[in-house]
């Protein structure tokens, strides 16, 4: 069957550090799975488009595809490609990437293996570090080309723009987007709203928000991001959980978190997104789908690694919701 709900974005080797010192090494990680991850979670009919060099471990796409997740959009470059990537998560929610050296040096231990030749490249080496990771329109299989919605996880601004305007001479019924990082800064004010015009929801974080915009209400900034294409715009907020504004109502709407044991936080935004745009995809509900979204990111928060949210039982996912709901 082909997919009906597709994510872009990165496959990577995680090494991270948890705001309590927890140490993980060489996990499965990357927007991308995230996102499929919390897609998968509502939907039997996904599919992931990436790039992933010769280096890296095929393998963890087994618990994927056994979950249902299409993975032939995933492009096997003939050659190594930085993979890995590292952070740490302060205890204020911020996470750091870059300079392993440091934060094994606060934990007193020394910096593995796997670590010792990597380099965080700065914004300006980004570019060309991760060129050949870049997804192209071409990347996308035939039949990827007609499903309901697509999400775009974060990524370089031209693979990110190129994708968008494919998927609308295709005819894409529904494009989310969750911006990247580096370009969400206020001398690309222009390209942001060039790209806003091409999405349906944009998913931003507060962070990338406030970089982007400054000091600006997030209600005015909702808006302002609104007036340049998108109907519906939704704010993650961490652990203050969502706002969504939806364009044709002008309705501002607060979703809270789902209350999990938190482990990890990585890719829980990812997962967020995914199910977003399930939720939204089959029903046109920004509310149903913010909640969706919000269960997905506290089944991944329990836990570690991509593949994590997809061992949970099925029963678990609806039981939340419920939870979700009764709090209307």
């Amino acid at each position: 069957m082909p997919p009906r709900h597709v994510v872009f974005g990165g496959l990577r080797i995680d090494y991270l550090i948890s705001a309590e010192g927890e140490v993980t090494l060489g996990q499965c990680g990357g927007n991308a799975l995230y996102a499929a991850a919390g897609a998968a979670l509502w939907s039997d009919a996904v599919g992931v488009v990436s790039r992933a060099g010769t280096n890296y471990p095929f393998g963890w796409l087994a618990a994927f595809e056994a979950a249902g997740v299409d993975t032939s959009g995933v492009q096997r470059l003939p050659f190594d490609a930085e993979m890995r990537t590292f952070f740490a998560h302060a205890p204020g929610g911020d996470r750091v990437e870059g300079d392993p050296a440091a934060h094994f040096a606060r934990l007193g231990r020394p910096v593995p293996n796997d670590l010792q030749t990597y380099h965080q490249p700065t914004a300006d080496e980004a570019d060309a570090a991760y060129a050949a990771l870049r997804i192209q329109p071409d990347d996308v299989p035939p039949a990827f080309r007609h499903a309901d919605g697509y999400h775009l996880a974060p990524m370089s601004y031209a693979s990110q723009l190129a994708l968008v305007e494919a998927l609308r001479g295709w005819g894409a019924p529904l494009i989310t987007a969750d911006p990247g990082e580096a370009w969400m800064t206020p001398q690309r004010r222009d390209d942001v709203a060039q790209i806003l015009r091409h999405i349906d929801v944009f998913l931003p974080s507060e962070m990338e928000v406030a970089t982007l915009l400054g000091a600006m209400p997030v209600t005015d900034a909702a808006r302002w991001f609104a007036d340049h294409g998108p109907r519906v715009v939704v704010i993650k907020r961490g652990a203050a959980g969502s706002l969504i504004y939806e364009t044709a109502t002008r309705r501002f709407t607060p979703v809270p978190i789902y209350p999990a044991q938190v482990r990890d936080v990585t890719g829980a935004g990812d997962a967020f997104c995914g199910a977003f745009l399930v939720g939204y995809a089959r029903a046109g509900d920004a509310l149903a789908a913010a909640r969706r979204g919000a269960v997905a990111a506290s089944l991944v928060v329990e836990g570690i690694g991509a593949p994590y949210a997809l061992s949970v039982p099925p029963y678990e996912a609806t039981t939340r919701l419920r939870w979700m709901d009764a709090g209307e």
